[in-house]
């Protein structure tokens, strides 16, 4: 209902791009509370389906999907940088400086975009012992630990956001190399708070490094899964409710993302904390 068909491209581009990787078993709209909010402020918003890892087509996790996903959104870009022939979009789009999104599963491929090392010198014995990761070791071969080894990043993304992230594990201290400044948001009742995003905050990275804990918040409130499955993780009367937690996650996102692709100063009293955007929101930032 709140969409406009075949509607007419404003004047006044190149207009900034941002694009959002989703969750496992996930689909490409799941944060579209949030891509609506881009779109909303100027910006032009893509997110493929990780096909094979959707909610319409997954099967179990298999070593390829953790390659694919970065393979994807590098494809997505391509595609944004040189449109078909006869597309609206042709020249209107600021695809050299990026902003990138992925929400949980994503916040992994986020990681790979951004330049993190993958740990294969821990992974790789333990997937020859049978120690490993199941899904990551199923289809291990020379050929797959190769790229792993090579990586992922795409200097195209300048910024990049994790949102309840996890899979810290495939990175470890590799995490380090992340070459973008990065946002994480997370929730204190995710039970991935404790874990992966204390692990990837406590990684030391070259670029600025910004945190937002929103309290009250599980792994669902901070995507749109609430409206659909109200008994995900997450959703339910004893979490924050997914209206206030995509307040502070868009207004924090955007800030950033207007900063780190130098689109303008507005947001900057909310990247040095002088603006509470809600008492839900607890701020770190290591810049």
């Amino acid at each position: 209902d709140d969409a406009i068909a075949d509607a007419t491209l404003m004047a006044g581009g190149p207009y900034p791009v941002m694009v959002h990787s989703h969750g496992h078993r996930g689909y490409a709209e799941s944060l579209a509370t949030m891509m609506e909010y881009f779109a909303s402020h100027g910006w032009v918003v893509a997110a493929p389906d990780h096909v094979g890892n959707t909610t319409f087509d997954s099967a179990a996790r298999t070593t390829e999907d953790y390659y694919y996903r970065p393979l994807d959104i590098t494809a997505t870009l391509d595609l944004l940088a040189s449109p078909p022939e006869g597309d609206p979009l042709i020249g209107q789009l600021q695809t050299d400086r990026v902003l990138l999104t992925g929400y949980s599963f994503g916040g992994y491929t986020v990681a790979a975009i951004a330049g993190a090392e993958y740990a294969m010198d821990a992974l790789v014995p333990q997937c020859e012992d049978e120690s490993g990761p199941e899904e990551f070791c199923s289809n291990m071969n020379e050929d797959t630990e190769a790229l792993f080894r090579a990586g992922f990043r795409d200097e195209r993304f300048v910024a990049t956001v994790m949102i309840a992230t996890g899979d810290y594990r495939f990175f470890l201290e590799g995490a380090s190399e992340i070459a973008t400044p990065l946002f994480q948001l997370d929730g204190s009742l995710d039970p991935g708070h404790a874990t992966d995003a204390e692990q990837f905050w406590e990684t030391s990275i070259t670029s600025d490094h910004y945190r937002v804990t929103i309290e009250g918040a599980g792994h669902g409130t901070m995507s749109d899964v609430c409206s659909l499955t109200p008994d995900f993780d997450g959703c339910g009367e004893e979490f924050l409710d997914s209206e206030e937690a995509f307040r502070i996650m868009n207004a924090y996102s955007l800030a950033f993302g207007e900063a780190y692709l130098e689109l303008g100063d507005r947001g900057d009293s909310i990247l040095d904390g002088s603006f509470e955007v809600g008492a839900a929101a607890d701020y770190l930032t290591t810049p």
